[in-house]
């Protein structure tokens, strides 16, 4: 049983990079030809390059059920619709990035905090803080519905692909 959910660990992780990077917002209709193959899996967005802006996002604000309040804890719900919130010169340039996350931490234990002098990506969903920093929003593609996937619209398009 170990190395079946080995094996499901490892297509969670090549399934995460398309959900949660630029790669289908790049234009690319192909799976990354680098990823297990070399470490070096394409150009990737500096620490200090803007790669997001709060335009394109829409806020919704949304009743919660009685299950949402006891998960969620902060009603009513917000959470973001987004459209070409990446910045047109990383996408161009084909520049990868991905989004920060609110309870993400460094092998180490540290935690990894999205950074306020620079515009960069959310991971974005009801459940992430970070997707109310500046810019606001977020990129992620995990579902069909924007209260957990900015980028929800896109969702079946990875599906279909097979990524």
């Amino acid at each position: 049983m170990q190395h079946v959910e080995k094996i499901g660990d490892l297509l969670h992780t090549l399934q995460d990079f398309y959900s949660h990077s630029n790669w289908v917002e790049m234009g690319k209709t192909e799976i990354n030809p680098h990823i297990g193959i070399q470490e070096n899996i394409g150009r990737i967005a500096e620490i200090t390059q803007a790669t997001c802006s709060s335009v394109g996002c829409k806020k919704i604000q949304s009743k919660c059920n009685l299950i949402q309040k006891f998960i969620i804890k902060t009603c009513p719900m917000e959470y973001y619709e987004c459209k070409d919130n990446i910045l047109d010169e990383i996408n161009k340039q084909g520049i990868l990035t991905s989004g920060y996350m609110s309870n993400q931490f460094t092998d180490k234990g540290e935690p990894i905090v999205k950074p306020t002098n620079v515009q960069k990506c959310s991971h974005g969903s009801v459940m992430d803080k970070t997707s109310h920093q500046v810019p606001i929003g977020g990129i992620n593609k995990d579902a069909m519905t924007s209260m957990f996937s900015p980028h929800y619209y896109l969702h079946s398009s990875i599906r279909s692909r097979g990524y």
